[in-house]
């Protein structure tokens, strides 16, 4: 049984999703969520998903406000 793809491929495919993933993860720390969210990126449905959480988030990050 082949493999459906090559493994450089895959490799490709997984920095092109790495290349999502970092600025994804970057804007989830500024609104105040965890970077950790950003791995949904490598799951399309999980992605998808996530989206939807993150727009219908509160965008106010928990922090002191400095006068």
């Amino acid at each position: 049984m082949s493999m459906p793809f090559e493994p450089s491929t895959l490799v490709i495919l997984t920095v092109a999703e790495a290349l999502f993933a970092i600025p994804a993860g970057l804007v989830l720390r500024r609104i105040g969520l965890s970077f950790w969210w950003a791995l949904l990126c490598f799951i399309p449905i999980g992605a998808l998903l996530g989206l939807w959480v993150l727009a219908f988030a509160s965008w106010t990050p928990a922090r002191a406000v400095k006068e």
